[in-house]
């Protein structure tokens, strides 16, 4: 049976508020932060070691299938210096038009096409070069749903089945396992941008049909709920790549278009443009550094391109050529781990 410490109390593991050299545990729920304090001379507490979750440290980008024409590639490139992606293992079959979805030791390829819609959720481990298993199911057959992860579960949202719809669904990691219907987003729509904060997913962008959009949604992880307008991209698009820092969301290219979009976490609000990419693209797909946002492939002026193009997060600035995929192709999936 574990123990609850109230926000902002102690858990005594020697003496009591009024005994020397007493050492406890303090809980802030607010960061989910812990903490040693040991008493010292005059009374006071100072604390000697933070037992705070350590932030996963991701090192690696992941470029999954899509159409060149269509591909079970997946591809590995480091995050950091740059350089060119390399062959790392292959999907059960070909899909494009798929959502790539990280847990922190696995990553997930969620629907798609192999020619005809598949409702597959294909899973494969970060770290050694292995191939995708069978994972579980999808609700349905989505082409160009998004992608979101918290700690524990993946959410794919949207797509397109026929028709555009609005479904949230979410699978937990870990033992293989299918999705379940999570919500709804305020409408029927795809192609959008996939983000994720610590504790909400964001979709950005995208079309309904026969609209090209700017909405940025948001719906919180863990309970059941539906989305909620947050606010507007600076221009409408689709399928742009979806990136994020620890505080903010970015959205990338989409429609041929070199603008990268950022807002902040929490509060709704608009975004802004904090700069350019070096390759205007359609059909691209992001992945995310701590420091960085990665778009890999895409397509422009009528071809596929094999284009990684690297941002800093943060400050205004441009995005670089940071290498190159082993093969052209757009309407992939991508993710981090």
């Amino acid at each position: 049976m574990g123990i609850k410490i109230p926000d902002g109390d102690y858990l005594y593991l020697e003496g009591d508020p009024n005994s020397d050299d007493a050492v406890r545990i303090g809980a802030d729920q607010s960061t989910g932060s812990f903490t040693v304090q040991v008493k010292v001379s005059g009374g006071s507490f100072d604390s000697v070691e933070d037992l705070s979750p350590q932030p996963l440290i991701r090192t690696d980008g992941y470029a999954l299938g899509g159409t060149s024409p269509l591909d079970n590639k997946i591809e590995k490139f480091a995050f950091g210096t740059n350089n060119n992606a390399v062959d790392f293992a292959d999907q059960l079959t070909v899909v494009g038009a798929q959502a790539g979805v990280s847990s922190p030791t696995d990553g997930h390829g969620c629907g798609g096409s192999d020619g005809t819609r598949i409702n597959t959720i294909q899973k494969f481990a970060f770290g050694t070069s292995n191939n995708m298993v069978d994972f579980g199911d999808l609700i349905n057959t989505p082409t160009n749903p998004n992608p979101h992860q918290s700690k524990t579960d993946g959410y794919v949202t949207g797509g397109h089945t026929g028709s555009y719809i609005n479904v949230i669904q979410k699978f937990t990691f870990g033992t293989n396992n299918d999705a379940s219907d999570f919500g709804d987003l305020t409408a029927n729509r795809g192609y959008m941008a996939g983000i994720s904060s610590s504790t909400d997913g964001y979709v950005s962008g995208g079309f309904n049909g026969s609209s090209i959009l700017n909405i940025i949604e948001k719906f919180a992880f863990g309970t059941n709920n539906n989305a909620t307008d947050f606010g507007d991209l600076t221009s409408t698009r689709h399928v742009p790549a979806g990136c994020y820092s620890d505080t903010d969301g970015y959205t990338a290219g989409g429609q041929a278009k070199n603008i990268i979009d950022t807002f902040a976490f929490g509060t709704n609000n608009n975004a802004t443009d904090v700069g350019d990419l070096v390759y205007g693209l359609s059909d691209t797909a992001g992945a995310s550094a701590s420091t960085d946002g990665y778009t890999v492939g895409g397509h422009n002026s009528g071809a596929k391109r094999n284009y990684i193009q690297k941002f800093e997060f943060g400050s205004l600035n441009n995005a670089t050529d940071f290498g190159d995929l082993t093969v052209a192709r757009s309407y992939l999936g991508a993710l981090e781990g």
